[in-house]
């Protein structure tokens, strides 16, 4: 059984402007020597406890702009995903994460700022301008952490907004079994898979309707889905 997630409330008070300097870093720079270093600490770990493996690594291009768009259910997926990905990688995280004594290392290790809740145009900006150079985005096209389930909900539009604006290819990619790292609280530390799959494109729109938009983020969905029931 895996253990429930309390629903979380989203609430963020702080100004827009409180991110503004986050986003433009993120724009300008892929992560640098912090993500590296990061990787190569936690990749033994994560090798030895969760016996991580990740299939389908053949599927995701050498260069050129990149959606990994993947299931979420644990905290540990940002690390779990981007550890197969031989590239620099950025990624949402939400707002209540940067505080005054995180926010500059979670943004220099590839994370930035999304808030919760509400349409945030400065986010979809910053993951436009990933692509826009040539980079990955980690993306979870449900938009959070599953709650009580393994695999997680229905998609929302956003991914799917992002590859009609960007042209970008995405890689639907399935994460398995880390719904249950939450049990290493009882001693046990289940084997996670993550599984890659080929990518895919859509002519860039950026006009497409909300519709649209949301008939895409489902198609990709469906596609991790697939994935994750193979194994």
């Amino acid at each position: 059984m895996v253990d429930p997630i309390r629903k979380q409330r989203y609430e963020e008070r702080r100004r827009e402007l409180d991110f503004a300097a986050l986003h433009r870093r993120t724009r300008d720079h892929d992560p640098g020597l912090g993500q590296r270093l990061v990787r190569r600490s936690i990749w033994p770990a994560c090798r030895l406890v969760w016996r991580l493996r990740h299939e389908g690594r053949e599927h995701l291009p050498a260069t050129g702009p990149l959606i990994v768009a993947a299931n979420h259910a644990s905290f540990m997926d940002h690390f779990f995903v981007g550890l197969g990905i031989p590239r620099p990688v950025n990624f949402m995280a939400k707002s209540q994460l940067f505080n005054a004594g995180s926010r500059t290392l979670i943004n220099v290790l590839g994370a930035y700022p999304v808030v919760r809740g509400a349409h945030d145009e400065e986010s979809l900006a910053t993951s436009l301008a990933i692509l826009a150079r040539g980079s990955v985005l980690i993306t979870y096209p449900q938009g959070g952490r599953a709650r009580g389930d393994e695999f997680g909900g229905r998609a929302r539009p956003g991914v799917g907004r992002l590859m009609y604006e960007s042209g970008a290819p995405v890689v639907p990619t399935a994460v398995i079994g880390s719904a249950r790292v939450r049990e290493w609280r009882r001693g046990r530390f289940p084997a996670v898979t993550v599984r890659y799959g080929e990518p895919f494109r859509v002519p860039r729109d950026p006009e497409a309707a909300l519709t649209a938009q949301q008939a895409l983020a489902e198609q990709v969905m469906q596609s991790v889905r697939r994935l994750y029931d193979e194994g």
